[in-house]
């Protein structure tokens, strides 16, 4: 997992078992948490309010059903989101947007609010095989590959409002 760099200095990076490491600019270690996540999955995604977003799965050889763990800036665990299946997408950090909404790609795109709850979904069945990105009005790009060679949604950008309707 690559580090992900909050406003204040401090990097947070994936350590051994499922830990959360938060460093110091000065690389001393600040704390460490264990999230008790079988297998961390993504970079860590940082929110306004310094709220971090891990993805991980549930099982130890990587694959259990997937989960985005949030934690709060001083390490412990705001809430946990797990999708109903597992993951069938690649290994992309959350995207964060200006109001705090989480977006997360696996099985499906998912929507959260800033509390883990679920505001909406996305496209059963297509993989999000792309980091998400997020456009100035909120709506979010991404690519799939889930459905199979025959399927519409094998190969394709989608570009979904911040309501969850596909454009």
């Amino acid at each position: 997992m690559s580090p992900a760099i909050a406003g204040d200095g401090t990097i947070y990076t994936g350590g051994p078992e499922g830990a959360l490491v938060a460093l110091n600019p000065d690389g001393s270690v600040k704390w460490s948490s264990t999230l008790q996540l079988a297998h961390a999955r993504t970079s860590p995604a940082i929110g306004v309010d310094g709220t971090i977003y891990v993805g991980a799965t549930a099982a130890g050889n990587g694959t259990g059903p997937a989960m985005l763990v949030a934690v709060t800036p001083t390490g412990a665990v705001k809430w946990q989101f797990q999708s109903a299946s597992s993951p069938l997408g690649g290994d992309w950090p959350a995207t964060v947007g200006p109001d705090g909404t989480v977006y997360v790609g696996w099985d499906k795109l998912y929507a959260l609010a800033p509390d883990g709850s679920l505001q909406w979904s996305w496209g059963d069945g297509v993989a999000v095989d792309a980091p998400l990105a997020l456009a100035l009005d909120n709506s979010i790009f991404f690519a799939s590959s889930g459905g199979g060679a025959g399927s519409e949604a094998y190969g394709q950008i989608h570009h979904i409002t911040s309501g969850g309707s596909e454009i």
